[in-house]
């Protein structure tokens, strides 16, 4: 087993810092954003760790496909001769013993590809087909839009891509986590946005795949597809943190050396226009003391 150490990397539109001094609770707007509580000699400062999809401002979309790998035999497995592995539809806890499943919003069955359980000599190129086709006529911006978790071992030979076809025979590539840095994870879930509007918007027919290739990497999980419109304003928050100068492992702080709370959010536009005034809220609330222990 490879040793990693895993990285969040943050990809998006808007970042929105804060800048907040003293000793209080807080809390963003809709979501569910850490919280730093407040005893009366000690401030407890929660870990600096990213929440995903903690909010969404769109206008209304059509939800066109949907599949949550409930029904397996609407998938099929190959790989390329020569190389190892196929994909597995099922519950997620078959993954490995040493990886954590997919915290998919649906629960119940996932798809994974698990590269390290292949060994270390051997190389992946693994495809998860669906085996229907999906009606796109009369939409003319589409995107997939599924939850995943991946983490990724090294940048070359480590690819993760939806591909798309009109046809069934000729396939357009759209890589998804190429900018995610070598020994580094999505975090768990994470929401895929692919616009595969190039080669579906309008078709009668789509097919979709997913292709894993690698070569004893580590893994792809992913539940929860949809095929939508792409729709003309769609803001999603995607991140929010919470961090006091460097204390940010559920750290207990002495009020004496509290320092400047920085907090931040990190919104991405999914939709077809350009967003502009984009506004981040912050509830900054009075945090209320309580007995601090004498130990």
């Amino acid at each position: 087993m490879k040793k990693f150490t895993k990285m969040k990397k943050l990809m998006c539109a808007l970042i929105a810092l804060i800048f907040v001094s003293g000793a209080f609770a807080q809390q963003f707007r809709g979501s569910r954003s850490p919280q730093i509580l407040q005893e009366k000699n000690t401030v407890m400062s929660t870990k600096n760790h990213p929440k995903k999809g903690i909010g969404h401002a769109t206008s209304t979309k059509a939800v066109i496909w949907t599949n949550n790998f409930n029904t397996p035999a609407e998938w099929t497995m190959n790989h390329t001769a020569g190389t190892t592995g196929d994909w597995v539809v099922g519950l997620g806890t078959g993954i490995a013993a040493s990886f954590d499943s997919l915290l998919s919003t649906s629960g119940g069955n996932i798809a994974w590809f698990n590269s390290d359980a292949q060994g270390s000599s051997t190389t992946n190129e693994a495809f998860l087909t669906y085996t229907g086709t999906i009606n796109c006529t009369g939409h003319t911006n589409v995107q997939l839009v599924f939850n995943q978790y991946y983490t990724r071992y090294k940048t070359t030979y480590n690819e993760t891509v939806v591909q798309v076809s009109a046809d069934g025979t000729t396939w357009t590539d759209y890589p998804v986590n190429s900018t995610l840095a070598a020994n580094a994870s999505t975090s768990n879930p994470n929401a895929a946005y692919v616009n595969i509007s190039a080669t579906a918007a309008n078709q009668a027919a789509v097919h979709i795949r997913f292709k894993y290739k690698s070569a004893w990497g580590y893994f792809w999980q992913i539940d929860d597809l949809s095929i939508e419109d792409v729709v003309n304003n769609d803001l999603s928050a995607q991140q929010s943190f919470v961090n006091m100068n460097g204390w940010d492992y559920f750290t207990v702080v002495p009020v004496k050396q509290l320092d400047t709370v920085y907090c931040a959010g990190a919104v991405k536009n999914l939709g077809l226009n350009a967003q502009t005034n984009v506004v981040l809220n912050l509830n900054v609330n009075g945090g209320a003391y309580t007995t601090a222990s004498p130990t």
